[in-house]
């Protein structure tokens, strides 16, 4: 997928379009979770559980992306590392 082509399925999402946020979550689900796997060592299902999360709150907060400041992964990914730096912080 280029970067064209995520950024048109992110304003068909914006414009109301559930499934075209499938192919986001198609796309980065398996890279987000390796992710999130590297950050919390042995906790791989807490890294599925925040990887729902992101993908969730990525979904409610659509409209707040903004493609000239960043690509679509950073502003993804950045969500999943505040997410896993908070759940580490509260098992401790």
């Amino acid at each position: 997928m280029t970067e064209e082509e995520e950024i048109e399925i992110i304003r068909r999402t914006v414009d109301g379009d559930v499934e075209a946020f499938g192919l986001l979550v198609e796309r980065w689900q398996a890279p987000l979770l390796r992710y999130l796997s590297s950050l919390l060592r042995d906790h791989q299902s807490l890294a599925e559980e925040l990887a729902q999360d992101v993908f969730f709150e990525a979904f409610q907060k659509i409209g707040d992306y903004n493609a000239h400041r960043s690509r679509f992964s950073s502003w993804l990914f950045l969500r999943a590392r505040s997410r896993a730096i908070s759940a580490l912080r509260k098992k401790r």
